[in-house]
This record gives C-alpha cells, sequence and structure tokens, in this order.
C-alpha cells in the first residue's frame, strides 16, 4: 500500500492565492523527541525509511492545532486585482478519516494509561509481519455525510468522537500505518475588509488530504520543533472567477495535481468518500471568465474526465 505522493507540494509563491491558501489551511503540529535511548532500536523496529526517526507528533496535538480554526476560522490573506488585499476566513470540518496502525488493533486496546516509550515502541514482541489483516482494515474511520450547515466544527467533532473512541487521544503518529490520512473541509465564512463588489470566488470551499505518516514527510521545521502536515490532495467546490488562479496556468495545473491526487489515494482505498464525489460532481469548474465557462474545469484534469482543453485559445 502506497504512502501519498508528498512530492507533489512546492514551496508557496507569495502572489499566489491557491499556494498561500493552501500553505495557510496546513496543520502545524508540535514534536516530540524520542527518547536518546530509544532511538537506535526503535528506528531498527519501525522505521522503513533510510532516514533516522528522531521526533513523533501526537494525535491530540493534531485536533489542538485546529482548535482556533473551528472557533474563528482559519484566515488566509488573497490579493484581489487592483481591490488590494482581503483576509478570507474559512471554518474546518472533519470530512473523513481512516486510521490504520502498525500493531493489531488489541495490542493498543489493551494498553495502559501510563506505559514508557520503551514498552510501548521497542519490544521485540510487537514487531508483526506486513501480511497481517490489521494493515488493510481501519482502527477507526469516519466519513461526514451531512450537510455543511449542519456540520460542527473539527474540533468539536474529534471530542464528540474521542467519547466513543479514547485512542483518538492517545494515539501517536509512531503508532499508524503509512494508509493512515484525513480530509478536512473548508467553508467560507467572512472576508475583511468587505470590498464593496460580489466576487464569486470568495464562496469557493475546499477539501485537503493530509497524511497521518510521519516517517517520509520532511516538513519538519529547522529547529525540529513542528511538523506541517502540507495537503497531498485537494478538491474545489463553487469554484469561479479567477481570483484564486491569479497566476493562471501554473495555479491552474497545481490543482490538477492535487486534484488527481485525492481521486488516486481514495480510490486506492477503496473509500467511498462522500464529499469528494459530491466536490468533484457539482463543483469541479474553476471559471475564469463569464463567456467561456469551461475555461479552467477540473472536468479535463487528468484526462480521465470530459472537459475541453482549459488553455485553448477561446479560454483567454
Amino acid at each position: 500500500m502506497a504512502s501519498p505522493p508528498f512530492s507533489i507540494f512546492f514551496a508557496p509563491r507569495t502572489h499566489s492565492n491557491i499556494e498561500r491558501l493552501l500553505h495557510s489551511l496546513t496543520p502545524k503540529v508540535p514534536l516530540t523527541p524520542i527518547p536518546e535511548s530509544c532511538i537506535q532500536d526503535f528506528n531498527i523496529m519501525w522505521n522503513p525509511t533510510p532516514k533516522p526517526m528522531t521526533t513523533y507528533f501526537s494525535l491530540p496535538d493534531l485536533w489542538l492545532s485546529f482548535e482556533k480554526w473551528s472557533a474563528y476560522g482559519a484566515k488566509t490573506k488573497v490579493m484581489v486585482n487592483n481591490q488590494g488585499d482581503v483576509d478570507q476566513f474559512f471554518v474546518p470540518s472533519l470530512s473523513a478519516i481512516q486510521i490504520f496502525t502498525n500493531k493489531p488493533h488489541e495490542t493498543i486496546r489493551r494498553r495502559k494509561k501510563k506505559m514508557s516509550f520503551k514498552s510501548l515502541y521497542c519490544n521485540p514482541s510487537d514487531i508483526y509481519m506486513q501480511s497481517h489483516d490489521f494493515l488493510s482494515k481501519p482502527y477507526f474511520e469516519f466519513n461526514e455525510k451531512a450537510s455543511p450547515y449542519n456540520r460542527p466544527p473539527l474540533f468539536d467533532t474529534i471530542e464528540k468522537l474521542s467519547k466513543s473512541n479514547p485512542d483518538l487521544q492517545t494515539l501517536t503518529s509512531l503508532d499508524l500505518a503509512p494508509t493512515s490520512w484525513m480530509c478536512v473541509a473548508w467553508y467560507p465564512i467572512c472576508q475583511i475588509p468587505y470590498i464593496g463588489i460580489p466576487i464569486k470566488d470568495f464562496d469557493a470551499a475546499f477539501l485537503t488530504y493530509h497524511s497521518l505518516f510521519s516517517f517520509n514527510q520532511d516538513t519538519a521545521d529547522k529547529d525540529n520543533q513542528s511538523i506541517s502536515l502540507q495537503p497531498f490532495g485537494c478538491a474545489a467546490y463553487k469554484f469561479q472567477g479567477d481570483v484564486w488562479l491569479n497566476h493562471g496556468q501554473s495555479d491552474y495545473m497545481r490543482l490538477c495535481d492535487l486534484h488527481i491526487a485525492a481521486d488516486y489515494w481514495i480510490r486506492d482505498r477503496g473509500f467511498e468518500h462522500h464529499d469528494f464525489k459530491f466536490f468533484s460532481r457539482q463543483g469541479g469548474q474553476p471559471v475564469a471568465y463569464a463567456e467561456t465557462p469551461l475555461c479552467y474545469s477540473f472536468d479535463n484534469c487528468g484526462g480521465y474526465l470530459l472537459g475541453p482543453d482549459p488553455f485553448s485559445s477561446n479560454c483567454f
């Protein structure tokens, strides 16, 4: 089972609205160092990559990174032609999540609250072959199907789910298999300042896909204190106008790549992602100009969906 295509992420361009959006919607999670006395044994037992693992993050810290966003919205700065900059705010909700563990489910559930790192991760009896079916069956999964208007913010949803699934508040990235992932739905709530003219792009909503597997994510900050869980996939809804695609073809191709990556990922998982299907069916056509309504159409992404050449002479 493959890991997400992390190489698809590029450094954000200062003046690209879509890159600034993706950067703004990236959760940043504090890292915890692995005890020095356990680093060698842990990497021999669990690390599938050549780069030594020295830190990890906890799921509770990941949920906390969404607490303020859930209460006040996540802010991204948008350049609007000659109107200046606008702060656009989005509220996050949990769209979907699948957690796969690298140990049998029974082993995870039998854990005691206060166990040493060595007991948890450096016990030779915990090594299992990759053929075990716990790697193919999710330890926990959630697939939101409620209307956006009836969804609580992500932090509130996790608190509710944790009551019947307490391990959501104890698991760490070291417990998770490479196929663990989550999708966040971002719905717009306001713009500051209000610029006085209607811009349909401000109605756009987004899905961002994030891996919960930390071994092959080279996205820790310089002092190794936190990690950015950058999106490996994205989908858009009510995507019209040219505000988000202010860099034209490069922005369009960037979103195409992310849309294809998300589609490939959930197909490979065999996961019927309700929001992705809805976004793809209803909202995958960012329109550059009213007289050419199919310009920038995501329906052309990857060639397996219907649509015209988004950069034909008719588009500009």
